[in-house]
């Protein structure tokens, strides 16, 4: 259970790094435009 919820959570901040990632990308080019 344990490893489980702890995969479960570094997969819930991989998803929430990426999405920061690609909003500063997103930002980024909207900037240049």
């Amino acid at each position: 259970m344990i490893v489980i919820s702890d995969t479960s959570a570094l997969c819930n901040l991989a998803i929430i790094d990426h999405l920061w990632l690609l909003e500063s990308i997103y930002q980024t080019v909207l900037a240049k435009f």
